[in-house]
Formats: structure tokens, C-alpha cells, sequence
């Protein structure tokens, strides 16, 4: 009996922590650094996450002005930054990495303009190569059924191309499009099917000044088309991601249009003959991301992130605004949803966040705290988990007005700890795990939060067992 019982205590933690919920934000490049963009999103080997996008960097001299650079952050399972890098072997100025891979021993794929770069798994440069025979722009990447990839994107400039590639790099095939005569047209994003097929959408345009109108295409394993679709919903449409209902080869496309500006919703068959289209500004303006759920559903992103079966009835809807590419929003296997997203900070600027949501699109946490991730205080606390009491350190670097405060899982503030002056280097503040009015808490997890001088820099969790 006592064997089991330690057995549990050990098991429960990790139960507790695989279905929490969170928000963490982060800003790897110092202050200097603003106008966070994000990209992709994968779910590393390791249980991990990684995302690439771009950021603005200012310099003061000899002008003063922002510089663009890609960047590449990696986090463990709970969102905790490992560690991120804009170093990528070659100078890239002014453009950002827009898709993203993990391979199965951890290293890393982006593309970066018309580059494509390899990262061991700590984020290191490995190789790269430039796809410039013809020139070749991937905006959208996936891994074809037998572990190559796929890349889509425009060649020239103005041709839709689908290019497959090993994880060498090697050149297995690369196809264009060239519809009608077409002459500006893109890929935004790629899909491989169930079928050993690919899915590709985005726009499509006659001439550089005609209107745009969506177009779907699906080819075969070796990229040969199969049909395509031009669809004109309004003067002006865009398709931004492609996904698949594995169980009966459904797709769904999701786009927008503008001037006048709504959101887009489309479900072909295999064959692609439309089953249904919306599109008004009460399907929550522009749609970014879609992907395929489970029991026939989808997930979209808008304003906001919600669920629909395949006749369009909203199954849940939520708070949660991602943000990103067409791949920025990942279903992990017990059904939570982990996506990209922007915070906003004073002075217009914007960090990138990383999120993980209930099944259905919430998240169940402390406040929504529009603050990076940071080391720089050591704030951690021991035992952890605890019964009844945890000692909670942390460091800074001048005498300051420090503010300790606990809060439970629904974002309630439990007791203050500490609001006053403390030195400079370590501190640390007991907590007996009791609330303001000093009754015990019940067992769970709980947050603390460390403020600094009036400003929110930092939140750790800890568990409580009875």
C-alpha cells in the first residue's frame, strides 16, 4: 500500500501538468528588439516546441533605424524557452523564415526567401541551399507520406510551384503551374493526402492588374495535376490554407477577401466540386489557419478560434487569437491545441507568444499577462511539488519594490506574499500554502508572480499535494 501510494503522488504531478493550460510570451533578443512576427509551429521529437517568423531590431547609428532579421525559438513541453537564434549561417537582411519543419532526430528545416536551412537541434547552422535555377520563393512546407518534403510557393516570381525535396536537400521533382496565363500567381499553402497527393492554394491572376480569385489545386505523387480550381467570391480573393479530412477526403479551404473585407470558408470533395462556400464578415473576418480535428470537424482561425462540422455548424468557439502562417496551429494527441500568437507591449511593440488551449479553445490560467519570458530573476521555488510549505527565491539586481502574489488556476489571487523593498542579489519568501485570511489551500496547481518596481516580469507555477 505505501509502494502505491508513492506511485500515485509521483503519477499525479505529471496528470495534472499534462492537461494544464497556458500562456507564455517571450523576447529572446533583447529590448532592442520589437514587431515579433510568427510563422510556423512544430512539435518537436523531444515533446517540445519550435517556431521561426521575423522580428525588427533597431540600430542608433550611424542614422538610426529598424532591421529585419528571421529567427528560430525553440521551447520544452510547457512553453519555457530553451533557446532561440537569428544566426543562420549566411546574412539575411530584412526578410523573415516563413516555413519550418522538425526531423526525427531533432534538427531543424526553414526557408528564408529563396533558401533553405538546416539547424542541428540546438539551433546551430549546419548547411544551406539557394533555390535560384529557377528562382523559387516556398511559403508553405509538409512532409510527403514517405518522409521527404514538400515545398509550395511561386517560381520567377509569378508561376505557382510545387518542389519536392529529401532532407538532404536533393531535388526530387519541381513543377510549375501555369494556368490559363497566369502571370502573378502564388501558392501559400501546401497539404500532403492520405491518398500520397498534394494539396495546394492561394491566388491566382490573369495579369499583375487584374483581380485575384482563389485557386486549389491537386496533383499526384510525382506532382503531375490532377484538377484545378479557380474560385471568384469578390473583386479581390486570397486562399491562405489548405487542409484535409482524412476520413473521406474532404477539403477545406479558408481565405479572405477584401475591399469589401470578410472571411472566406470552402469544402470541395476529392474531386474538387464545391460543397459548400461562406463568405461575409460573420464567419470572424479574415481566415488564416485550418485544420483538420477529428469526428469529421475542423479548427479555424480568425478573430478568434472556433470548431465546425462539415455542414458548417459551429461545434465551440473561444478567446484564443492565434496568429502566424498556415501552419502555426498544432492538435496534439489528447486533443489540446497549442498555436502562435502577438502580444502587445508598450511603445506599439509586439512580442510572440506561444499558447496552449483546452480541447475546446480555451485556455484556463492566470491573468493574460502581456509580459517575456525571462531568466534574468531566477525565480523558482523548492520543494516543488510541496505539502505543505515551498520556499520561492529569486534575484535582482537592485534594491527594488518587490511584489510576490499567488494565484490558483482560474487567474484568482490566493494571498500576497510580499510587497517591499528587498536587496539586491538573492531573496527568497516562504509560502505555507494557505490563502490572504491564512486557510489552507486546497491541493492543485497554483502561479506565482513576480513584480518589480510596479512592472510584471516573470510567472512560475508549483503544485500543491495533499
Amino acid at each position: 500500500m505505501k509502494h502505491l501510494v508513492i506511485i500515485i503522488l509521483l503519477i499525479l504531478p505529471l496528470l495534472i501538468f499534462a492537461q494544464e493550460t497556458w500562456v507564455q510570451t517571450y523576447e529572446p533578443f533583447g529590448s532592442y528588439s520589437a514587431y515579433y512576427t510568427t510563422s510556423n509551429l512544430v512539435v518537436c521529437p523531444d515533446d517540445g516546441f519550435a517556431f521561426n517568423g521575423s522580428y525588427d531590431y533597431w540600430y542608433d547609428e550611424p542614422m538610426g533605424g529598424y532591421v529585419t532579421y528571421p529567427y528560430l525559438l525553440k521551447t520544452d513541453s510547457e512553453g519555457n524557452l530553451l533557446w532561440a537564434t537569428d544566426n543562420f549561417g549566411n546574412y539575411y537582411e530584412n526578410t523573415g523564415s516563413r516555413c519550418l519543419l522538425s526531423l526525427e532526430d531533432g534538427c531543424f528545416l526553414l526557408t528564408i526567401g529563396n533558401d533553405l536551412v538546416k539547424l542541428s537541434s540546438s539551433g546551430e547552422y549546419l548547411w544551406n541551399i539557394t533555390f535560384d535555377d529557377p528562382i523559387f520563393v516556398p511559403f508553405s512546407i509538409d512532409f510527403t507520406n514517405d518522409q521527404n518534403i514538400i515545398l509550395g510557393g511561386v517560381s520567377d516570381y509569378q508561376y505557382p510551384m510545387l518542389k519536392k525535396i529529401s532532407i538532404d536537400g536533393e531535388i526530387q521533382f519541381s513543377n510549375s503551374y501555369e494556368y490559363n496565363s497566369s502571370i502573378d500567381s502564388q501558392i501559400l499553402s501546401v497539404k500532403t493526402t492520405a491518398d500520397n497527393c498534394y494539396l495546394m492554394t492561394g491566388w491566382f491572376k490573369n495579369d499583375q492588374q487584374s483581380p485575384s480569385d482563389i485557386i486549389v489545386i491537386k496533383t499526384n505523387s510525382n506532382g503531375d495535376s490532377l484538377w484545378t480550381k479557380l474560385i471568384d467570391v469578390s473583386p479581390h480573393d486570397i486562399s491562405t490554407c489548405i487542409t484535409e479530412n482524412t476520413d473521406n477526403g474532404n477539403i477545406l479551404v479558408s481565405g479572405y477577401s477584401f475591399n469589401p473585407d470578410y472571411g472566406i470558408l470552402i469544402l470541395l470533395d476529392s474531386n474538387g466540386e464545391i460543397i459548400w462556400l461562406e463568405y461575409d464578415n460573420s464567419i470572424n473576418g479574415v481566415q488564416q489557419s485550418v485544420l483538420f480535428a477529428y469526428n469529421n470537424n475542423f479548427i479555424v482561425d480568425a478573430n478568434e478560434m472556433y470548431c465546425i462540422d462539415e455542414n458548417y455548424n459551429i461545434i465551440w468557439n473561444s478567446n484564443s487569437n492565434p496568429s502566424g502562417y498556415d501552419k502555426y496551429i498544432k492538435l496534439l494527441e489528447d486533443n489540446y491545441i497549442v498555436f502562435t500568437g502577438s502580444h502587445s507591449l508598450p511603445y506599439n511593440n509586439h512580442i510572440p507568444s506561444l499558447s496552449k488551449a483546452d480541447p475546446q479553445g480555451n485556455i484556463v490560467s492566470i491573468e493574460d499577462f502581456d509580459i517575456p519570458s525571462t531568466n534574468d530573476y531566477k525565480l523558482t521555488n523548492y520543494p516543488n511539488p510541496f505539502n505543505p510549505t515551498t520556499t520561492i527565491e529569486f534575484s535582482i539586481n537592485n534594491h527594488s519594490k518587490v511584489e510576490l502574489t499567488i494565484y490558483n488556476i482560474k487567474g484568482q489571487k490566493i494571498k500576497t506574499l510580499a510587497n517591499e523593498h528587498f536587496s539586491k542579489g538573492s531573496n527568497a519568501v516562504i509560502w505555507d500554502g494557505d490563502d490572504e485570511n491564512n486557510k489552507p489551500v486546497s491541493s492543485g496547481i497554483y502561479y506565482y508572480k513576480l513584480n518589480v518596481n510596479g512592472k510584471t516580469e516573470t510567472v512560475k507555477k508549483c503544485l500543491l499535494l495533499k
